[in-house]
């Protein structure tokens, strides 16, 4: 079943982008699109492989700088042709959920180990979540 696209107003945010998530190529991605991208590391495809078995083993590549490696000038450069993972991704779902399955000091702990994006955090925070 595909999720409808997330309604979220990022503006110039892209905190998402930057941060170090893998962005999963899933089965609705057609992965001959993306130029850019990598196999999955074992150890996440193992991971995928319980909680999205779908997935197809490849992820969007990094930049040196640590952001997607479609993200030009601040803008993301396939936005028409973004994965299946960045069109259902929202900062405030992603803020709400965690809000409610952990306490701050799950939460503090998470962004200190770098679990927790604390940008994307930031963002979801400052939109709602």
């Amino acid at each position: 079943m595909r999720l409808p696209d997330a309604i979220v107003d990022c503006g110039k945010c892209c905190a998402c982008c930057k941060s170090h998530e893998v962005i999963a190529l899933m089965g609705a991605d057609n992965p001959d699109l993306y130029e850019h991208k990598v196999k999955l590391p074992r150890s996440i495809s193992d991971q995928l492989d319980v909680m999205q078995p779908d997935h197809q083993g490849f992820m969007l590549a990094r930049g040196k700088d640590g952001a997607c490696a479609y993200l030009k000038g601040g803008r993301c450069s396939i936005w028409p042709q973004r994965p299946y993972v960045c069109r259902t991704f929202s900062c405030i779902g992603f803020v709400r959920k965690m809000k409610a399955e952990a306490n701050r000091v799950e939460i503090r702990r998470a962004m200190r180990d770098g679990v927790i994006d604390k940008d994307v955090w930031r963002a979801g925070v400052e939109r709602g979540g």
